[in-house]
């Protein structure tokens, strides 16, 4: 079951960093708000498939700052629709329970960037991430 993760109130083990790459998004890209959601969506998809456990529950910290609804509509409307496909997209994608958390973060990493622009943008984005964690030592 895939959860829309908020990257407001986050803990993780180390080695769980290799995947939380937060997306693209704001100016300049076609969507914003949506970062830590479709990280989340690409992470539990890859806890899933290595038995690792993803737990959520009521935040530390409470958001109650009130913010504009219709603001919050036109930032988030081209996001709302691609969500409607991206969770399909990554719910079919291939990943062994023989592969490490890094491993599956690329194996996604390269299928999206099969996409248009902004997905290939991200692609390269999420490979360089990776290898970012690869130099630390933490793949």
């Amino acid at each position: 079951v895939y959860f829309p993760m908020s990257g407001m109130n986050l803990a993780w083990r180390p080695q769980a960093t290799i995947a939380l790459y937060f997306l693209l998004m704001g100016p300049g890209y076609p969507y914003a708000r949506f970062g830590d959601i479709w990280a989340g969506i690409m992470f539990k998809k890859i806890a899933d498939h290595l038995g690792l456990m993803v737990v959520t529950g009521g935040p530390t910290v409470r958001h109650e700052r009130a913010s504009n609804p219709e603001v919050n509509r036109v930032l988030e409307e081209p996001g709302i629709a691609a969500n409607q496909w991206f969770w399909r997209f990554i719910d079919e994608l291939d990943i062994s329970e023989t592969m490490t958390i890094g491993q599956g973060y690329e194996r996604i990493a390269r299928r999206l960037g099969s996409l248009d622009r902004y997905w290939a943008t991200l692609s390269r984005a999420m490979l360089i991430w990776l290898d970012l964690m690869r130099d630390r030592g933490l793949v």
